[in-house]
């Protein structure tokens, strides 16, 4: 039961009684927005009404965790067995839902997709496409999740999914996480989390041996300063600390920690110079170029990768003289 609040003189508050009543009553129907909304209406008006924040917070969660899929649930479990009460209710609540026919195209490569798709029914196909030859990675059913590398990495997407039957997917779109802000804070990095152990597109590249650069990635131990660079092509200040994860004739990519999110992700399209100083490099003084960040990856614990496309190709004299000690491969 609703503790009704209470003015100074010990009358009950009408208003308050109303849109809790209010309040309940949406919860109760499915109108979860508007319970919201209703709610943080209360908590602004009548932020000395506690009792009644409380009763009709908890109300709504309640009904929410009531009215959830539970089928959903079930495809999910173990996703969703990480989350608290809230977290399950506001990821659930945040998703849409929609059945494609067989024979669509789901994510082509090369162009934004802004939304994680979780497959319930169905299957979908994954393929890839270099020049003109189109190689199929595999395929996958209900439980999988499909299109975590651009939603996660700020990327356009590797690879292609369509559908091999009819499909019924939910949909999480990138927009939505940003509501989530400070009631879940924690909930985008277990989503992030779980797709990393358990989504398989990168996998199946992995196991085709796609190899997404035009050169062979060489594996590079050191420090990389990173300089972004100005409209007119200067230096803009004081440069970033990153260390190196590898190297290729046209590519970089080195790991980079940032408490805030935000920070790292204004990274993707800048230009930059890089100076990189390999451990074990045959000649002394640092291997220097420029381009441009076309990938921020999330990892773990407020560290992300950065992935550069170079504007011009290292010789691979010099990837000799400074990548050690695979200098011999190049």
């Amino acid at each position: 039961m609703v503790q009704l609040a209470r003015d100074v003189s010990g009358e009950i508050n009408q208003n308050v009684e109303e849109i809790s009543e209010e309040i309940i009553r949406l919860a109760r129907s499915g109108r979860f927005h508007e319970a919201e909304q209703k709610h943080a209406f209360l908590l602004d008006h009548y932020p000395f009404s506690l009792a009644v924040i409380v009763s009709t917070a908890e109300i709504i969660e309640e009904q929410k965790s009531l009215k959830i899929d539970h089928e959903h649930l079930a495809i999910w479990d173990e996703l969703y067995s990480r989350l608290s009460i809230e977290e399950r209710n506001r990821l659930f609540y945040s998703t849409g839902s929609i059945t494609v026919p067989a024979g669509k195209m789901i994510i082509r490569q090369g162009i934004s997709n802004p939304r994680l798709l979780f497959v319930e029914r169905g299957r979908v196909t994954l393929f890839h496409t270099k020049d003109t030859r189109r190689v199929m990675l595999g395929q996958l059913s209900g439980g999988n999740i499909i299109g975590e590398e651009s939603f996660f990495n700020h990327s356009n997407p590797t690879l292609s999914v369509g559908s091999a039957t009819e499909v019924r997917l939910r949909y999480l779109d990138k927009s939505k996480t940003l509501e989530w802000g400070e009631k879940q804070p924690g909930l985008r990095e277990k989503l992030a989390d779980y797709c990393l152990q358990r989504c398989r597109s990168a996998e199946l590249l992995q196991h085709k041996k796609i190899e997404k650069r035009a050169f062979q990635r060489i594996k590079a131990e050191g420090k990389a300063r990173v300089y972004p660079l100005g409209e007119g092509g200067a230096r803009t200040g004081e440069y970033i600390r990153g260390s190196l994860i590898d190297i290729s004739r046209n590519g970089v990519s080195f790991d980079i920690h940032s408490s805030r999110a935000e920070n790292a992700l204004e990274l993707l399209g800048k230009n930059i110079d890089i100076e990189m100083d390999v451990t074990g490099a045959e000649i002394t003084g640092p291997l220097k170029s420029s381009g441009t960040i076309v990938k921020v990856g999330a990892l773990f614990h407020n560290d992300y990768s950065i992935h550069v496309r170079l504007h011009s190709m290292f010789s691979g004299e010099e990837l000799r003289m400074h990548v050690q000690p695979y200098r011999n491969r190049v």
